[in-house]
């Protein structure tokens, strides 16, 4: 999993951002320049937890693409995923974590997030919301190390989510980790459901920066399929639609990791212009 394929097609633009000079003339490796993306990523995040409870996000609920597509799956069919497991890869202070709660009686909902504060202050929120309630003690967090899920624990997880995080990953190298070990930790016929956002002032998609404060831009919806079919992960589509707030082009993004007959959990169309980008067009 450490050594990422890099797709073919793309291998010129990779190669062409290789070499960053870093300090005077030393001009990083591959794993110099990922080991210094994560490094200030990790710094830049820690940095800014303390500004997390204030708000955590909470805006983000009142975008209805929010629920009525990344979080679909769970809307759609709430007895299926009863006594299931899930996870927020990213899950900042808990927001989400508590509206998953809120949606399914999982069996676990558990979170993952670069920063150690956020982690921390998400387990005692989801906690603290839920004391009185049967979902005390469902939720566990951790702090990861920004290259993967934190947790060797392959297929252990029926549902991940991530919301308003892939676009603060400049580096895709990094990405296409993370969505390697999505896979991994999911359970045959396991659903990944997740969120981009484009950005400005940010580097392409293809691009490994060295800097973990840049963040990525999407723009071509193919590209984010092709990463999940890489992975491994089948029946593969993107819906593109404009942040409520920015205006920016959002993507939500969903992918199972082996076909599963017994439910049907595509997304009704929010208007009759929707045309979602599937894998395997043309």
């Amino acid at each position: 999993m450490n050594n990422v394929k890099l797709p073919p097609q793309v291998q010129h633009v990779l190669y062409a951002t290789e070499n960053y000079p870093i300090s005077g003339t030393h001009y990083a490796t591959k794993g110099e320049i990922t080991a210094n993306f994560l490094t200030t990523q990790k710094e830049f995040f820690e940095g800014d937890s303390h500004l997390m409870p204030k708000g955590n996000h909470q805006e983000h609920n009142l975008d209805m693409y929010y629920w009525k597509v990344l979080l679909s799956p769970l809307i759609n069919a709430p007895d299926f995923w009863r006594g299931k497991s899930a996870l927020d890869f990213g899950c900042g202070c808990g927001r989400n974590i508590v509206n998953m709660l809120d949606l399914v009686n999982f069996q676990t909902v558990d979170g993952c997030d670069i920063s150690k504060s956020n982690a921390i202050y998400a387990s005692a929120y989801a906690n603290h919301i839920y004391r009185d309630r049967k979902y005390e003690g469902r939720c566990k967090t951790w702090e990861t190390s920004g290259w993967d899920l934190g947790t060797n624990a392959a297929n252990s997880y029926d549902f991940i989510m991530s919301h308003v995080v892939f676009q603060h990953i400049g580096n895709w190298r990094v990405r296409a980790n993370i969505l390697s070990c999505m896979f991994d930790a999911l359970k045959p016929g396991g659903i990944v459901s997740l969120h981009f956002m484009d950005l400005p002032d940010s580097v392409g998609y293809y691009i490994n920066s060295p800097n973990g404060r840049d963040n990525c831009r999407v723009e071509n919806p193919e590209f984010l399929i092709d990463d999940l079919e890489r992975c491994g992960f089948i029946n593969c589509v993107v819906y593109q639609r404009r942040d409520i707030y920015s205006g920016r082009p959002a993507y939500f993004l969903s992918g199972q990791k082996n076909p599963r007959t017994d439910i049907d959990f595509s997304i009704t169309p929010l208007d009759p212009n929707d045309r979602p980008h599937e894998g395997g067009q043309t």
